[in-house]
């Protein structure tokens, strides 16, 4: 087919014979006007072969006639115009004026140029940036003594804190602790320890002015003196009596608990309740001055309330300031009253105690009007409420507005206690109004 075309056209030259032009041309200044002229010429060469020849429908170029068919492709030509003005424009420094072809040297020498400054420009900001880091990190912690030395006492405040409270969880129950008076005792022990300067260090490294000003003054590990009473306990469990570290089962009663050795001195035999002429005193079971007693199957602190009670009402009716709570147990002891301060509702340790020291006593109906009437004209009334295997006591000694009964709670640090008269003649074992 190919040897057939040729033979039917001898005269005729091929039209695409030497469609190939030196490569090296398209690196010339005029290279574009050779390029179109080629391209037209050769558009012009199809035709006239298109218009002479019928097109076979079988023809198939050589190989060597594929190689030389070359199609521009105008958009391509465009583009490649662009890439070569720009370069034109930002090779014109370097090109040499006589050389008007880029030979392959000219290139070889030119690629390394511009990869060598895209190398070095990144390269020489780097560098610059280490050394300002640098400079700068220098600078700041020459500027910055005082944040490493808060950041120093702050982690050695911290490590005090953090070895105190490993070794508070670290304990075992001493042997006759309750559970819950040692989980109380280790809670206080906790909240013992003072976080107020860990706290200002801390604020001041995050940047709090005011913690920043206070912390300037700091140079040391805090002192803890509220963690040592706890310390010394729990190094020695046996320096507080178990009767005593049990009343902390009501968590009200830490501080008694801890302050047991400021008291070991004192002698309740010598306790007073000071002017009970013109009110009832409001005393307590936890009072130093007897609360470390052993009473009933424990502390008085912990069990001492019938005889605070009628230490309370008796002495103001007597007017007899020696008529303390530790006298008044010693008697119940002695009577039988202290591990069953109410055996019924008539024999208790309320009117066995009215019959030994001589005070007067009125024993009321479980009425909450009747109880209001003797409130009412003056008379100080003792209430028993509860169960009988686990009774209450209160010392009333008024009313309020609203006509609640107004009492002294002798387990309870705040006074007064309100009383609903409704609610509690519901839980009411019996009352007395004494004078």
């Amino acid at each position: 087919m190919k040897n057939t075309n040729k033979d039917m056209n001898p005269n005729k030259t091929n039209p695409y014979e030497n469609s190939i032009s030196d490569p090296n041309d398209l690196f010339a200044p005029d290279w574009k006007e050779k390029s179109l002229s080629r391209t037209r010429r050769r558009q012009e060469r199809m035709k006239r072969h298109d218009e002479e020849y019928e097109p076979f429908t079988d023809f198939e170029p050589t190989k060597k006639e594929q190689k030389e068919i070359v199609q521009v492709d105008p958009a391509f030509l465009a583009k490649t115009e662009k890439q070569v003005e720009n370069t034109a424009v930002n090779d014109a420094p370097i090109r040499e004026p006589e050389s008007k072809v880029a030979t392959p040297e000219t290139k070889a020498v030119a690629a390394p140029r511009k990869h060598k400054r895209s190398i070095l420009v990144p390269a020489i900001l780097l560098s610059a940036a280490l050394i300002g880091s640098s400079l700068g990190a220098s600078w700041y912690l020459g500027r910055n003594d005082t944040g490493n030395a808060l950041a120093t006492l702050y982690e050695q405040e911290q490590n005090q804190y953090n070895d105190y409270a490993s070794a508070v969880h670290a304990l075992t129950k001493p042997e006759g602790w309750s559970d819950q008076a040692f989980e109380n005792i280790k809670f206080a022990a906790l909240q013992a320890y003072d976080q107020s300067q860990l706290n200002t260090l801390s604020l001041a490294l995050e940047g709090n002015i005011d913690a920043s000003a206070q912390a300037e003054s700091l140079t040391s590990v805090s002192t803890q003196d509220g963690i040592e009473a706890y310390k010394n306990l729990f190094a020695n469990p046996a320096s507080i009596p178990v009767n005593v570290i049990n009343v902390a089962q009501n968590k009200d009663m830490i501080d008694f608990v801890m302050n047991y050795g400021k008291s070991t001195n004192i002698d309740p035999n010598q306790a007073t309740l000071g002017d009970v002429t013109q009110q009832m005193p409001d005393l307590k079971t936890f009072d130093p001055s007897w609360g470390y007693v052993d009473y009933g199957v424990g502390c008085f602190a912990q069990n001492g309330a019938a005889p605070t009670v009628i230490s309370q009402v008796f002495s103001y009716c007597l007017d007899d300031p020696t008529l303390t709570p530790y006298r008044v147990a010693q008697w119940a002891n002695e009577a039988g009253y202290a591990l069953n301060p109410v055996v019924s509702e008539d024999d208790n340790i309320v009117y066995a105690a009215a019959m030994n020291f001589g005070v007067n006593l009125n024993p009321l109906l479980n009425y909450s009007t009747l109880i209001t009437d003797q409130i009412y004209y003056g008379y100080p009334v003792i209430l028993i409420t509860g169960t009988i295997e686990a009774p209450y006591f209160y010392a009333v000694y008024g009313l309020d507005e609203a006509g609640n009964w107004l009492a002294f709670d002798p387990l309870s640090a705040s006074s007064p206690t309100v009383l609903n008269p409704d609610e509690t003649e519901q839980t009411l074992i019996k009352a007395y109004a004494l004078w």
